[in-house]
């Protein structure tokens, strides 16, 4: 969904243009919940996850474990390797062309990809696998996809950048979730409960 609304988009507007015209849509009303969900882009969802299924299977501990590492070093090397130099849209715009959010530490450069939308739509993705009800599926999406709208409502990102995260982050997670299940041991079965046990 995100995908195709950024093509559209993108189809109409320039990357700048639609900048401008997203912030144009931003109001006082949205800036503190704009800026809770991006905190949770921020990776810790992945280390609760990792703990927290540690007393349901070490196998699922690992992948969040795992999939959270994958998702700091690629966005990592991406950022600072490959395409330091992208502008963020505060560097693009001055602070008379867009509206800026009061309190925010703006970054300049390293736009491309979004870190916190990849680490927001790799652990959703990963709750979203571990709990795979509808309902739970449904509100997962949401959370990650809210997370992702927060950085270009703040200004730390354009749009394209959250696509490329929200890609990345979600591949990253399925590559290990579907490598762990290659995990033979049934070691990787057991808790820390039936190790407590024993």
């Amino acid at each position: 969904m995100l995908s195709l609304s950024w093509l559209l988009l993108r189809w109409q507007f320039s990357k700048q243009d639609l900048h401008l015209y997203l912030n144009s849509l931003t109001s006082t009303t949205w800036d503190k919940p704009f800026l809770f969900l991006t905190r949770l882009g921020e990776g810790w969802i992945f280390g609760l996850a990792a703990i927290g299924a540690l007393f349901y299977e070490y196998r699922k501990s690992a992948i969040a474990a795992l999939a959270g590492i994958g998702v700091l070093f690629l966005s990592a090397a991406l950022k600072n390797l490959v395409f330091p130099e992208v502008a963020r849209p505060s560097a693009v715009f001055s602070n008379e062309e867009i509206r800026l959010v009061a309190g925010l530490d703006l970054h300049k450069s390293r736009s491309f990809p979004s870190g916190h939308t990849m680490a927001a739509f790799g652990s959703f993705f990963l709750l979203a696998l571990y709990y795979p009800k509808q309902w739970w599926i449904f509100l997962m999406g949401m959370l990650a996809l809210l997370t992702g709208i927060s950085r270009v409502y703040l200004s730390q990102h354009f749009l394209e950048d959250v696509v490329a995260g929200a890609w990345l982050g979600t591949l990253v997670t399925w590559t290990v979730w579907k490598w762990a299940q290659t995990w033979s041991s049934p070691k990787w079965n057991n808790n820390l409960l039936s190790a407590l046990k024993n």
